[in-house]
């Protein structure tokens, strides 16, 4: 279809694009979110009651020394790092996850895999940074991974990184959701640039005379863009700079952690 003014080719996208989301839909970011919590916080609760801090458990024997869990006290944010600033990633995931439940309101109706991440991520903090930290004043961290011992003929690939930072579900599921949201906006660009590839050059704009009389009418205007296309545009771009700033914090999170092991 044409522009009935410019000419220009339009894209015409099926109405359920820009639906909106009913509370059905909606509610995919809650019940995730729920799943979540509940999943962190009765693994917590069993490793709180069961092993000591500091004490280790070999759920599967045969790869101990890869796989364990070992009770740790996190007062920080993820894996271990910025130890004693608890209060303020305590306020950093209250705005988070006020942010998270607007955004599920503009979301369309068929968003429903970033629902899911946005469910993830809602959970992860929740559990993380609200509940234990209100609860115990600090987070509780039980899954160690450290695969050094596969490497330890090889000094040249035995990197610190290899014996990762303590974590638990909720770092996993958050990680999970970052992770998921720079997948979709990337494949979203992806396929923009490629829709915008298949589209014919503009027509050239009009010629005018300026010699003849009449040449100071001027092309009616283009239609302008509604409030409901500035507000998708607002909200794409902030998201696109939440979850950039969020990935490129859980960088630098882990660079930390291999550079300050690697000065012990």
């Amino acid at each position: 279809m044409r522009h009935p003014v410019s000419g220009a080719i339009m894209l015409q996208f099926p109405p359920m694009m820009n639906q909106k989301a009913t509370w059905q839909q909606m509610s995919i970011v809650y019940v995730v979110a729920a799943v979540i919590l509940v999943l962190d916080q009765a693994s917590k609760w069993w490793v709180e009651a069961t092993i000591p801090g500091g004490g280790v458990v070999y759920p599967i024997a045969s790869i101990g020394q890869y796989f364990n869990f070992l009770h740790a006290y996190n007062t920080g944010a993820a894996f271990g790092t910025f130890r004693g600033s608890g209060w303020v990633f305590s306020t950093v995931a209250v705005i988070v996850i006020g942010f998270i439940i607007y955004f599920n309101t503009q979301l369309p109706a068929q968003a429903r895999l970033a629902r899911w991440a946005l469910g993830l991520m809602m959970g992860g903090a929740a559990g993380n940074n609200l509940i234990d930290r209100f609860r115990l004043g600090h987070v509780t961290d039980f899954i160690h991974i450290n695969l050094r011992p596969l490497v330890e003929n090889y000094p040249r690939l035995d990197f610190a990184i290899l014996d990762w930072p303590i974590f638990n579900i909720a770092d996993m599921a958050i990680v999970s959701g970052v992770i998921t949201m720079v997948v979709l906006m990337w494949r979203e660009e992806q396929f923009a640039a490629e829709q915008q590839a298949t589209l014919p050059p503009p027509p050239p704009p009009p010629v005018y005379n300026f010699a003849q009389p009449g040449w100071s009418q001027l092309p009616a205007p283009t239609t302008p863009a509604t409030a409901e296309d500035t507000r998708l545009v607002r909200f794409t771009l902030l998201g696109v700079v939440v979850w950039t700033a969020a990935l490129i914090l859980s960088l630098g999170l882990a660079l930390r952690v291999l550079i300050g092991r690697r000065r012990r």
